[in-house]
């Protein structure tokens, strides 16, 4: 591990260290092997750093990471893949995301993020406080889950950014964002996505939420169970959900149906799309066989489009950059 003059440390070589050992559940953890000060909150292992020059590095104390690296799992293959998928899609669909990508290295796949909470200012990295929404509801570290019954799932999500005057991204509505997520991650297989991972960002412009993050295909993984975080409608089961329980969701977060329902076709066309532009293999070939089978429900389903066609919030989504 080498060490710098200004207290930094260079850590890629402990990470291609590691990416060489055995795959398996004695391997210990990344961030142990690179000896990290700062942990970050979650099951899943990943580092903290500043990924500058195709190197990665641990900062001196006091100093902002401005990265997050995700390696492989021994539970469950091709995970970094999966998500750096399902992020591009998320993308393709217009949805503000983390930029990810990732870096393929002689012994393995990493998974990187940029970090949505630092600014650059004079040259300088500065973090921007943020929350997640288990924090703020006031839930404890395992009520994340509505099964907890601490929390009443994206109706409680939304009262809340209601009362707290939180905006979607960019200032946008914060109903069409939980809408549009919601509709994302029923399309991608994502069952995993808890009040823990919608967070809100405390910048200057007032307290707005973050960009998506933490999306994963979990219906790839049959150990996974097929329960979703929050509920949609009256489905708690992600193979129960149907197309009357998106317009109950509508009404939960004082939206028309006309306009989820329009947003639901809108998503299923823009992941046919990008699907039909850049084939997957490996991994994003399973996932890509998932999201078709979803967008294939979504075919039955009314479509109130131009009708009750919906303005979508954000820019035109741009490509996820690859490392």
């Amino acid at each position: 591990m080498k060490t710098d003059y200004d207290g930094e440390r260079d850590v890629t070589n402990n990470i291609d260290q590691w990416l060489a050992m055995p795959d398996d559940a004695c391997r210990p953890s990344l961030f142990s092997t690179c000896r990290a000060r700062l942990s970050i909150a979650g099951t899943q292992d990943k580092l903290p750093c500043i990924a500058r020059g195709g190197r990665y590095i641990l900062p001196a104390p006091g100093t902002p990471t401005t990265h997050i690296v995700k390696p492989p799992s021994p539970f469950f293959p091709g995970l970094p893949e999966n998500e750096a998928f399902c992020l591009d899609l998320a993308s393709a669909c217009g949805l503000p995301c983390a930029e990810s990508g990732l870096d393929f290295r002689r012994d393995g796949v990493l998974f990187v993020t940029k970090r949505w909470d630092r600014r650059s200012r004079q040259d300088r990295i500065e973090r921007i406080h943020q929350e997640d929404m288990r924090q703020v509801l006031g839930l404890r570290p395992e009520s994340k889950y509505q099964e907890s019954g601490d929390y009443g799932g994206l109706p409680a999500i939304f009262e809340a950014a209601r009362r707290h005057g939180i905006k979607g991204p960019g200032g946008t509505d914060p109903a069409m964002f939980l809408a549009m997520a919601a509709v994302f991650s029923w399309l991608a297989g994502n069952c995993d996505a808890h009040a823990g991972n919608f967070a809100v960002l405390h910048g200057p412009e007032g307290p707005q939420f973050a960009p998506l993050y933490d999306i994963v295909c979990t219906r790839v993984y049959p150990n996974l169970a097929t329960e979703l975080a929050m509920t949609i409608g009256g489905a708690s089961d992600a193979q129960a959900v149907r197309e009357e329980d998106f317009v109950q969701l509508a009404g939960e977060l004082d939206l028309a149906p006309e306009c989820l329902l329009a947003e639901a076709h809108r998503q299923k066309e823009a992941l046919r799309r990008r699907l039909a532009a850049r084939p997957a293999s490996g991994m994003g070939a399973e996932v890509a066989r998932f999201v078709e089978e979803r967008c294939a429900d979504v075919d039955c389903w009314q479509d109130p489009r131009p009708r009750a066609e919906c303005t979508q919030p954000f820019a035109p989504p741009s490509s996820v950059p690859q490392r």
